[in-house]
C-alpha cells in the first residue's frame, strides 16, 4: 500500500496527539506521587532486533538489522516503597544503526510496572511500556525518523542501602512510524517517505537514589 504524504502528516498527528496524552498522564503519576520517588541513570547492555523499511513509491520492502544503543535518566515513583503500582520514565540519548544507516537522536519511554514481589531488599516487577524516539541521520542524507514504540517489560531493584538500589530491566518492543529523506539530498523535489515496523529486545541495567518515603 502507498503511504502517501497526506497519511504520513495524519500518523505524525496521532504520534504526537499520543504522546500529549501520555506526558499528561506521567505529570499526574510524579505529582500524585512526589513524596516517594527515585531518581538516576541507566544505559543498555543490548538493544536489537529488526526492522522493515517499506519505500512509499515502489511499495519495496527491505529488511535491516536493528541495534539501539541508549544512555539517560530515569525516575521511578516506588523503587523500593510496599506499594503494588510504580511509574517509571526513562528519557536518553541514543544512538541507532540500521544496517549501515546511523542515526542520533532522543528517547522516551513510559513503564506502568506492578510490583509482584515486595521485600526490603528488592522489588520485582512487569507492566507494559509506550513511548517513542526521534532520529537524524549522523551523514548528509538529510533523514529523519520517528517512532511510536509499544512493549513489555518486567524488571528488578536490589537495594543495597537505605537510598541506593540496582535496577536492571528486560523486554520486547515493537515500533512503528516514519523516516523521511529530505528533498535536499535528491535531485527529486518529493521527499522519499518510507514506513517502519520494528521488533526488538533490550536489556537495561541503571543506578537509582530514592528520596523521601521510598522505602519498604
Amino acid at each position: 500500500m502507498k503511504y502517501s504524504h497526506s497519511n504520513r502528516i495524519i500518523t505524525m498527528m496521532t504520534m504526537k496527539n499520543t504522546l500529549k496524552i501520555v506526558s499528561f498522564m506521567a505529570l499526574s503519576l510524579i505529582y500524585t506521587n512526589a513524596n516517594a520517588l527515585g531518581i538516576g541513570l541507566y544505559t543498555t547492555l543490548t538493544n536489537s532486533g529488526d526492522a522493515d523499511w517499506e519505500h512509499s513509491t515502489d511499495n519495496s520492502t527491505v529488511n535491516r538489522d536493528l541495534d539501539q544503543k541508549e544512555i539517560g535518566f530515569v525516575l521511578d515513583t516506588a523503587i523500593a516503597t510496599n506499594r503494588l503500582f510504580n511509574y517509571r520514565l526513562q528519557v536518553a540519548l541514543t544512538d541507532v544503526s540500521y544496517d549501515n544507516i546511523e542515526m542520533d537522536g532522543i528517547v522516551l519511554t513510559n513503564t506502568f510496572g506492578f510490583g509482584v514481589v515486595r521485600n526490603s531488599d528488592l522489588r520485582f516487577w512487569i507492566g507494559p511500556q509506550v513511548g517513542f524516539k526521534y532520529l537524524e541521520s549522523n551523514d548528509d542524507t538529510d533523514m529523519e525518523l520517528v517512532t511510536f514504540d509499544l512493549g513489555a517489560a518486567t524488571g528488578l531493584n536490589y537495594h543495597i542501602g537505605s537510598t541506593v538500589s540496582l535496577t536492571a530491566e528486560a523486554g520486547y518492543k515493537l515500533g512503528y512510524g516514519v523516516a523521511d529523506i529530505g528533498s535536499t539530498a535528491s535531485s527529486n523535489e518529493d521527499d522519499f517517505d518510507y514506513e517502519i515496523s520494528e521488533n526488538r529486545l533490550f536489556v537495561n541495567v541503571g543506578l537509582l537514589f530514592r528520596f523521601g518515603r521510598d522505602k519498604y
